[in-house]
């Protein structure tokens, strides 16, 4: 009797929703971001990250606002690797291809921008935006000079 109590708890932690500590860290990060305070973000969206038991899309969507977070404190490489990692654990996830894309371009990489923002503008081809951050893409990469 104490074994199948035992593994009915387990059952029920496994389906229930976050725990409040997660809801409240999220809503912290999202309130700080939102606050332009994306340093203090990011590491809220990294103490969420670190805990166990994120479904995959609750992980990509932590990485994705983290790497929103980075990108806008400057740090483009670890926006990068947190919006890769979000792509890995949920590539449904669309907006990253556009933030992916913007971080790409800021470095330079336009190539790579403009890919990300070709996949996003299939995935949303009704989001005129996209279609307007492709054709400026094309003009940069069109006025910029190649490397030799």
């Amino acid at each position: 009797m104490r074994a199948a109590l035992i593994v009915l708890c387990l059952a029920l932690l496994a389906i229930c929703p976050p725990p409040p500590a997660r809801a409240d860290t999220l809503a912290q990060a999202r309130a700080a971001a939102q606050a332009g305070q994306y340093q203090q973000a990011v590491g809220l969206y990294s103490r969420v990250i670190e805990q166990e038991g994120l479904s995959g899309g609750e992980l990509a969507r932590a990485l994705y606002q983290r790497g929103l977070a980075r990108m806008n404190l400057g740090k483009l490489e670890a926006a990068l690797a947190d919006f890769n990692q979000a792509l890995q654990a949920d590539q449904d996830l669309v907006a990253v291809y556009a933030s992916r894309s913007l971080a790409y371009e800021r470095k330079g990489l336009l190539e790579r921008a403009y890919v990300d923002a070709e996949w996003y503008a299939h995935y949303k081809p009704d989001d005129p935006q996209a279609r307007q951050r492709l054709r400026r893409l094309t003009r940069l990469m069109m006025s910029t000079p190649k490397k030799k």
